[in-house]
Parts: structure tokens; sequence; C-alpha cells
């Protein structure tokens, strides 16, 4: 059965690779490194943190590590399609909290047509990535590294080796906290990606100032270490309609929209689901 069961996952993998890759040896690159990260499960791959680079459709160029993580993030972004907004939204300015490496603010720009991106991410190896990402796409806007959060100087950012599971902890490294009031007191945000590991109860426990520009949200609950409830409750009393996950018919994400701030002029995203 758990021959079955990984043999299935690796078709996934290498369908999902196929499909969303723009040339042949892009294609056959991911489902080496698909299969590499299937076989290897959680330990260390052959040539570790190695550079790929890919094509992916739509015209999208691709860098990426040889390590669990970012193809983890390849997987449930590129594949999946994980952060397919559930309501149509005006694609003004993405905001993007926890960028990681850029996956997910390369598709949605590319797929929605952002004017400006703004991308948010505390770990520096992640953040080189993230540059070179928007330099070879020529992604329009700008890179903060720092976490999100209550007004602060300096927080403690704990690395991980899983390139998407860093986090705000008592230990390790010090990191700026980027204020979100001022940064987007001036924008008009159609859409902000929020995946910042558990901080989002913190987040929103502070001051909601910033929502005020923000038409749209998609979040990454963590349900193991905060209370979702209370992050929903502050979402919605600042004036935006819950979409719970799991509730389109797709696996959809949290999403929270203003539908009065979208009008005619929305992006229809059924028009890019892959059903």
């Amino acid at each position: 059965m758990k021959l079955k069961n990984a043999c299935a996952s690796f078709l996934k993998d290498a369908m999902g690779a196929w499909r969303c890759s723009e040339t042949w040896t892009s294609g056959l690159r991911l489902i080496v490194d698909m299969l590499q990260c299937r076989l290897a499960r959680s330990r260390r791959l052959p040539n570790h943190n190695a550079r790929r680079l890919v094509r992916l459709k739509p015209g999208l160029f691709v860098t990426y590590r040889l390590n669990h993580g970012d193809l983890q993030a390849l997987r449930e972004v590129i594949f999946e399609e994980c952060y397919r907004p559930a309501r149509p939204f005006l694609p003004t300015t993405l905001v993007d909290l926890g960028a990681n490496i850029g996956l997910t603010s390369l598709w949605l720009w590319k797929r929605f047509g952002f004017s400006k991106v703004i991308a948010i991410e505390p770990d520096s190896a992640n953040v080189a990535i993230l540059k070179e990402n928007f330099r070879i796409n020529g992604v329009p806007g700008t890179i903060g590294q720092g976490v999100v959060g209550p007004p602060s100087k300096t927080a403690l950012f704990a690395c991980s080796a899983h390139s998407v599971l860093g986090r705000i902890d008592a230990e390790g490294i010090v990191v700026d906290v980027i204020d979100l009031d001022p940064l987007l007191q001036r924008e008009c945000v159609g859409l902000v990606k929020m995946d910042i590991e558990g901080a989002e109860q913190d987040l929103v426990a502070g001051s909601v100032q910033w929502l005020t520009n923000v038409q749209a949200i998609i979040v990454e609950l963590h349900p193991t270490i905060v209370d979702c409830r209370y992050v929903v409750s502050r979402l919605v009393s600042a004036g935006l309609q819950y979409v719970p996950a799991n509730s389109e018919g797709w696996a959809n994400a949290d999403f929270f929209f203003r539908p009065e701030s979208v009008g005619s002029r929305g992006q229809d995203t059924r028009r890019y689901s892959r059903g």
C-alpha cells in the first residue's frame, strides 16, 4: 500500500511538472528533481541546494534550489495552484507576506497582471533566490527583508533546514520587524498573500489600519499554533467577507474580500481554473 501511494504521489508530481513546464527540458528537470525528493523523503538530497533554472507556463523563468522546501513550494504553488483566489479582485498592488523564494509572487503577478509587487521575507538565503527570480522576470516591485508584525525594531527568527518552515521564535537570528501601516498607507492593494508560519495572530492582534486599502487576502492559517477563530474574527471585523478553505469545490485557501471594491472590473479568477 505504501509503495502504491508513493507511486501515485510521484505520478501526480510528474504530471504537474510536465503540464506546467514550457519546455521539455524544464519538464524533465522538474520530474527528476521531484523523484529525488520522493525517494529521499526527509533525508538530505544529493547535490543539496544546487540551483536550478526552469521555464514554466505562462512564460516564467524560475530559479529554485534542490531541497525539500523549494520543491514542496513548487508543488503547492505551481502544480496545485493552492493560492488561486476564490473571488474576483482588482490587480493593482500584490503584497506577499512570507514570500519565500518568490513562487507565489511570480505566479500571481504573471497570471493576473498586478501592476506592482511588494514581497517580504525574513530568511536571507530565501531572499537571495527571491531577488534573482524578480530580476530575471522583470517583476515591478520591491523586496523587504524582515518579518511583519506589531511595531517593533527587531524580532528573533528561527531559520529551518526546510526552507518554508522558518518562523518567529524565542531564539534565532535578529531580523527587522516591518510595520504594515506606514508601508501600505499609500498603496491600493488588490491582494495580500499571507503565509507567515503562525505570526498571523500577532499581526492582526495589533493595528489593522493597513487593511483599509486592502481588497482581498489569501491566508494560510496554522491551527496548531494560532487561534484561527480569532484571526478570522479580526479580519471580518475589518470589513472583509470570509470564504473558508476547501469550500469552493477545489483546494482553495482561506480567502477574505471586500465585494464592494471590485465591481464589474474585477479579475475573474475562474478563467485560470484547471477544471
